[in-house]
């Protein structure tokens, strides 16, 4: 099992191939991340394509603790010199938490432990 993150879930939305062995997983990803898809889709869509694709999807939302926050925080303080944002460090210490690889095809993520990276 894998925790999607917003880089993930475009790339399996848009049919990237790299990501066609993850079709059927189920999405596991925290708020953050479906606020992050939505915008992207409003960029890409307009609101009522956006809502009802965004609706039509089935997610597995991670409930937001704040000991996951405080693990976030200083995950993000120790790699202050990458460009990560703070869903990603929240969905990172999720993945961690729950046992699972953290799929991404973020480069500043490539070759981080537990992490499964695909462009």
């Amino acid at each position: 099992m894998y925790f999607f993150d917003t880089y993930a879930l475009v790339e399996s939305f848009v049919g990237n191939r790299a990501y066609k062995r993850f079709f059927n997983y189920t999405f596991i990803v925290t708020h953050l991340n479906i606020a992050e898809f939505y915008s992207y889709l409003l960029r890409n869509t307009s609101k009522d394509d956006a809502t009802i694709l965004l609706d039509k999807m089935e997610f597995n939302i991670v409930p937001l603790s704040l000991e996951l926050f405080k693990q976030a925080a200083e995950f993000k303080l120790d790699n202050n010199k990458k460009e990560l944002s703070w869903a990603d460090c929240i969905g990172y210490m999720a993945a961690k938490q729950l046992k699972l690889k953290f799929l991404t095809g973020d480069k500043e993520f490539k070759g981080m432990a537990n992490v499964e990276f695909a462009r």
